[in-house]
């Protein structure tokens, strides 16, 4: 293994995206060179695009902060300042608005790069709620909310995604998705297009979008009036009932809840779902059947089906679909993973939906983010709750939420701003301050989140390629020093409520990722299992990353929901 900053060919990985494809950095003279497709990771096998080169320049461009800044003027005015100056501000200013106004008038927004960064979500969420709030706004809402809450209301566990388990997939209905540029989302699976190549060489991949995308242009493609795919999926899951290709034994064991979907279905008329998505009822049909009597197909919905009128209930029809055709946790169709990170089998984040709602608004909070589009006025709406400090971690809610010139009005009328980014944008140039952060070339990681999530899961751990340039911090570490400064446990200590017996003991995010995989179900228990993984083994003895399973476990998908 490599020093950070040593010359020589550094194994990492990219993470820009659920894909998460091996790398290999040449360094030179403490330079980062070029970076190489790793043709040993188990599942990427020397795949690569234009992600990850691309970040190489974001890493050195001339224009990315480097030391901490503070603002002196006008939005976008900063001068630079030391980190004990900004750190030891921002920690007064924080306590003073907190003690003053209670500890829901701090907010913080997470934006996506923490989907692919360690433990990011844990510790972010767990700085918010140490200092006593609930608001935390992420990027959930502007892509994967729906998602989230039919998983929530399907599965018991807002947690769990669905995918399609690709390898073995015979027939695929894409949703609302254009994986040709995306990648595919929601699923990690850097080689995502030869098994959509693969796929269509068997029944066939059918796009349904509105536009004849990249993706549609190159498998089966069937338009939709816009945000209609309701209509589609309700369409196909009533002949399904119709036709009895139901599988109804499975139904019977598994679905608490059919006969009043089935009994849902019957208020509309086919005269009216077909109308309403342009799609003629025969066509309809057939889709169905193909859909019935391939030997394995799965339903695969990405970010044009979370965002519609209909949003939610679309992804819902689309597990009840899978799930009515016998294509859920079956090999080939749609599966859920088992994180190694997760210690028990079917452990699962007890529902809160509904549970808190949005003070503006009074929305139900999914999975304990609030709306986004409510934040504006949460700020500059007076009394109770109020929010006067807000933390932006690597995100753009200006550019990302709607109505970006309110945002930009309530952003510039905080008490206290903090960024945590490596450059000014839209919405930090409001800021008070704009603390200076790693790319993923300068931090160690390992794919937690998203090892659930792959047709063929593997685990990949990897330390910096090179030490953060200049002053750059890690977000855990700015997050860590000021809950020092107000006298609180480290983040994960606060989210977890487990921590070191004494307080001044501070934990670091590959320690608690590092504690999970040891007592998870590939862990080696803490040295009762000496076959087990670590962190450590994973570094040294699979730099390129570990295979866990030559193919996922589709048919102990259901022990991981107790819904």
């Amino acid at each position: 293994m490599l020093a950070p900053g040593e010359d020589g060919l550094h194994k990492t990985y990219c993470r820009l995206c659920e894909a998460q494809c091996g790398l290999e950095a040449e360094v030179k003279d403490g330079h980062i060179s070029a970076i190489h497709p790793d043709r040993n990771h188990p599942v990427s096998r020397g795949h690569l695009c234009v992600k990850a080169p691309g970040m190489l320049n974001v890493t050195y461009d001339e224009d990315r902060l480097l030391q901490p800044m503070r603002r002196t003027g006008g939005p976008g005015e900063f001068e630079a300042v030391s980190w004990e100056t900004a750190l030891d501000d921002i920690a007064r200013r924080l306590k003073e608005i907190t003690t003053t106004f209670g500890g829901n008038s701090l907010a913080s927004y997470i934006g996506n790069p923490a989907a692919f960064s360690t433990m990011h979500y844990a510790y972010g969420f767990g700085f918010v709620r140490a200092l006593g709030s609930d608001k935390v706004y992420t990027a959930m809402h502007v892509d994967t909310g729906a998602r989230v809450l039919a998983s929530d209301q399907v599965f018991g566990d807002g947690g769990r995604y669905p995918f399609p388990d690709l390898p073995d997939t015979d027939f695929l209905m894409i949703f609302g998705g254009n994986p040709m540029i995306s990648k595919m989302s929601l699923i990690s699976a850097p080689r995502a297009l030869e098994y959509l190549d693969q796929i269509a060489q068997r029944d066939g991949v059918v796009v349904v979008d509105p536009r004849r995308t990249e993706t549609a242009r190159r498998y089966e493609h069937q338009p939709i009036a816009p945000d209609s795919d309701i209509w589609l999926l309700l369409g196909m899951l009533r002949c399904l009932i119709e036709e009895e290709l139901t599988q109804s034994a499975i139904l019977a064991e598994h679905v608490a809840g059919w006969d009043e979907l089935v009994a849902a279905t019957q208020q509309f008329n086919w005269s009216e779902i077909s109308a309403r998505c342009t799609i003629a009822e025969d066509k309809i049909r057939e889709l169905a059947r193909r859909f019935a009597k391939a030997r394995t197909a799965a339903c695969y919905g990405r970010v044009g089906t979370n965002r519609g009128r209909y949003s939610t209930l679309s992804n819902v029809l689309m597990d009840a679909i899978n799930l009515a055709t016998g294509n859920f946790a079956k090999q080939g169709g749609s599966v859920i993973g088992r994180s190694p990170f997760e210690p028990v089998a079917g452990t699962r984040r007890p529902s809160d939906y509904g549970a808190k709602r949005s003070r503006i608004g009074n929305l139900p909070l999914v999975n304990g983010s609030q709306p986004g589009g409510g934040l504006a006025d949460e700020i500059l709406t007076p009394g109770d709750g109020q929010i006067r400090a807000f933390f932006l971690d690597s995100g753009n809610p200006i550019m990302a939420y709607p109505d970006g010139e309110k945002t930009a009005q309530a952003l510039d009328a905080l008490d206290l701003f903090v960024s945590l980014d490596f450059y000014v944008n839209e919405s930090n140039r409001y800021a008070d301050y704009i603390l200076p952060v790693p790319t993923f070339y300068e931090r160690a990681d390992v794919n937690d989140l998203w090892a659930a999530n792959a047709p063929e899961p593997w685990l990949h751990c990897v330390d910096a390629v090179i030490p953060p340039r200049g002053e750059s911090r890690h977000e855990y570490e700015i997050y860590d020093a000021i809950m020092q400064r107000l006298g609180l446990a480290d983040p994960v200590t606060a989210m977890t409520g487990q921590g070191p017996d004494d307080p001044a003991d501070r934990r670091s995010y590959m320690e608690l990722a590092d504690l999970a995989l040891r007592s998870g179900p590939l862990g080696d228990q803490f040295g009762a299992n000496p076959d087990g993984l670590n962190l450590d083994k994973l570094r040294e003895d699979h730099s390129s990353g570990l295979l866990t399973q030559s193919r996922v476990d589709a048919a102990a998908s259901w022990a991981r929901i107790a819904h």
